[in-house]
C-alpha cells in the first residue's frame, strides 16, 4: 500500500506534496499524533510494552 505523509513546513516540506503517495515499505517512523478525521484527533497511545517504546524509531 501506500501512505500520504505531509511535513510541518508546507513551504520547505519534502513532503507527498512534492512527490505523491510514498510506498509503505520505505517508511520508517511511527506516528505520535492523529489529525484526521477530527473524532480521533490527539496523541496515539502506543501499543507497545514501556521498555520496547523507545527502540522504535
Amino acid at each position: 500500500g501506500y501512505c500520504w505523509v505531509e511535513g510541518d513546513e508546507s513551504f520547505h516540506s519534502v513532503d507527498s506534496n512534492r512527490f505523491g503517495p510514498v510506498p509503505l515499505g520505505l517508511i520508517q517512523g511511527r506516528v505520535e499524533f492523529v489529525i484526521w478525521p477530527l473524532s480521533n484527533f490527539g496523541r496515539v497511545k502506543s501499543q507497545l510494552p514501556p521498555l520496547k517504546v523507545n527502540r522504535v524509531i
